[in-house]
């Protein structure tokens, strides 16, 4: 009895967020003036079809494959695609300028796996491995693409279109950078489309620096010791170790074991396994200082129990410059306020700090919300329009009042 009354409750709370979404893109609507209901199935389509393409892949190929064919379905020709794997496009303003507002998404997934990338679709959910992070983000990218050009909209400054892979080499993001080198025009501001944190502003930037610590152990069965001296209990020790340290004195920088694997399972003594850490700091003199002090201990523990043990630096992410960003940031405020968004202030690494090294203020979008964990990974489908609203209004407020293109 109990459990077919909490069946009917989960039903009936479904059925209540449901309604209450569609009253929500209604009233969005009437105050906007943009229909774009039409497009968000298609949004949808495009990330399940998208997250279903494996990554990572060399240049991302198929990846790019299916941008380039998707941007050629609704009438774009002029596409670049470079070496690195960057596609780009320019939707030209209504006169003649070199100042661009850049619009740009990730497409690879450093999570994806043949299972638990295909996407379970609900009616009030999209559920798989890098939905939330990328494949919704560069959907969302793809629609506006072609919302921008069946409605004849242009901006007083052009609007580029980048797709891009933030998959870092260790030596620094190499699609990005590569296309910033090349670009010729001036970019007055940068925004980052991500699937889920809608209604989430940065404030207080961090940098990040990203190692794995890869530990191996001499190889013996399983049943002849303790387990004293495993890659088990070495990564333990030094994940202890590192989180008994203060690394400053305002406690600004703060180091997470962000994951932990070791062994094959019940049976197989655990010789080898890899931890990842991240250090957050607002500081880039601490963040460089903490991980020195990171690698300083590490082989200290290295020496003292006689473990093989390498670290790399996966990424190392520059602090954001709050100021630069902070017309952006106000701007999106006010679209929050016109759609009723909750705005919620958070202090995290953010990779629009890659922009902001190139003298670009820059701003993180989140579409919708969503949730990544170890075990699921999905993205709420309601709040979908209102995202999507979001993103049109902002880029009339930082690109200039949208006018019709004569036909």
């Amino acid at each position: 009895m109990k459990r077919r009354l909490d069946r009917w409750l989960q039903r009936a709370a479904a059925s209540a967020r449901w309604l209450w979404a569609r009253w929500r893109s209604r009233r969005v609507r009437r105050k906007t003036g943009h229909r774009v209901n039409e497009y968000i199935n298609r949004i949808v389509s495009d990330a399940i079809q998208f997250n279903e393409i494996p990554s990572p892949t060399p240049k991302e190929q198929r990846r790019v494959q299916f941008i380039t064919r998707r941007l050629g379905d609704f009438g774009l020709s002029d596409i670049d695609c470079d070496e690195q794997g960057n596609v780009v496009v320019l939707l030209p303003a209504s006169k003649p300028t070199d100042r661009s507002v850049l619009l740009f998404a990730n497409i690879d997934n450093d999570r994806y796996s043949p299972l638990e990338s295909l996407v379970k679709l609900t009616r009030l959910r999209a559920c798989g491995k890098g939905l939330a992070d990328n494949s919704l983000g560069t959907a969302a990218l793809l629609v506006l693409a072609e919302y921008l050009l069946k409605n004849g909209l242009q901006y007083e400054k052009n609007i580029l279109i980048l797709f891009t892979s933030l998959r870092s080499s260790g030596a620094g993001f190499e699609a990005l950078e590569h296309f910033l080198r090349r670009w010729q025009g001036g970019i007055s501001a940068a925004v980052f489309l991500c699937g889920i944190g809608l209604g989430l502003i940065g404030a207080n930037p961090l940098g990040a620096c990203q190692l794995t610590v890869s530990v191996k152990t001499e190889d013996r069965p399983a049943s002849s010791g303790s387990g004293v001296g495993s890659a088990v209990s070495v990564l333990s020790n030094i994940a202890f170790q590192l989180g008994s340290i203060q690394w400053d004195e305002k406690n600004r920088t703060v180091l997470n074991v962000a994951k932990l694997v070791a062994g094959i399972g019940h049976g197989y003594f655990p010789a080898e396994g890899f931890m990842e850490l991240e250090i957050y700091s607002g500081e880039m003199s601490a963040l460089e200082m903490s991980r020195n002090a990171v690698c300083a201990t590490i082989q200290k523990i290295a020496k003292d129990t006689g473990a093989a043990i390498q670290i790399v630096t996966d990424s190392f992410l520059p602090v954001g410059n709050a100021e630069s960003n902070r017309f952006l940031t106000e701007a999106l405020r006010k679209v929050h306020g016109q759609l009723g968004i909750r705005t919620r202030p958070v202090s995290t690494p953010d990779k629009t700090a890659l922009l902001n090294a190139h003298g670009i203020p820059a701003v993180t979008v989140g579409l919708t919300s969503g949730k990544k964990s170890f075990r699921e990974e999905y993205v709420d489908l309601p709040p979908l329009e209102t995202g999507f609203q979001q993103l049109i209004l902002l880029l009339e407020r930082i690109a200039g009042p949208a006018r019709i293109q004569a036909s």
